[in-house]
């Protein structure tokens, strides 16, 4: 899959902005796949991933277009939509006559759900801003740390009646509220939903028993 940079990042914010608009053969494809699969995409990035062969990734608006892109087992791409696609996209090389220096006729179609992307750089700069006021104001409350993981958040409470007390008394839901509040602050393109955010509550108690204090592996469990 392709590395998604900065530069393509930014870029695609600005498409979103319409600050600025695809080349002419990407406006097309974006439109067939709507039509075609009932998919948005939001950008390309089109690169080099072994000698004379390219690999397009396709920018999606959504997890559901992602899923849809999959098969019925939700673990593999779908080959016969990646084939078709491809195709396609062949076909409007061939119209808008792209240098011919690589091989379009083996591209390789990956897809990425776009809004994860942005949702993980909206919760990192939140937590980034708010991890010492979160610490600070609910250090009363046994709060020990708070972890961004992808687009969810983890919190830990020092010991594991922590978690059952501060889970009774309301304590866990005002954090859950509050940090909301300061994600839809910056949350331009309205991603994050309440029903759909997840923050888990939990004890370093926990962290440290079953996983050595290592928040990675919390968090990929």
């Amino acid at each position: 899959m392709n590395f998604l940079n900065d530069m393509k990042y930014e870029e695609t914010l600005k498409i979103l902005r319409e600050e600025i608009k695809l080349e002419p053969i990407y406006l097309e494809f974006k439109k067939w796949l709507k039509d075609r699969f009932g998919i948005i995409a939001y950008n390309f990035i089109l690169s080099k991933i072994k000698e004379g062969n390219l690999e397009i990734c396709i920018l999606l608006a959504s997890k559901s277009d992602y899923m849809s892109m999959l098969k019925s087992n939700k673990y593999e791409l779908n080959k016969r939509k990646q084939d078709e696609i491809q195709k396609k996209f062949c076909f409007l090389v061939e119209k808008y006559k792209l240098a011919n220096e690589y091989n379009y006729n083996d591209i390789y179609i990956d897809y990425k759900d776009f809004s994860s992307v942005i949702k993980e750089n909206i919760n990192n700069k939140v937590l980034s801003n708010k991890k010492e006021y979160f610490e600070n104001k609910y250090l009363h409350f046994s709060f020990c740390c708070i972890y961004a993981i992808g687009a969810s958040v983890a919190v830990f409470f020092h010991k594991d009646i922590d978690v059952k007390i501060n889970i009774k008394n309301g304590v866990s839901e005002t954090i859950k509220k509050e940090y909301f509040r300061a994600i839809k602050e910056i949350d331009e393109f309205n991603v994050f939903s309440f029903d759909e955010f997840i923050m888990t509550f939990d004890s370093k108690e926990n962290l440290d028993k079953n996983y050595n204090g290592n928040i990675y592996a919390y968090g990929y469990k």
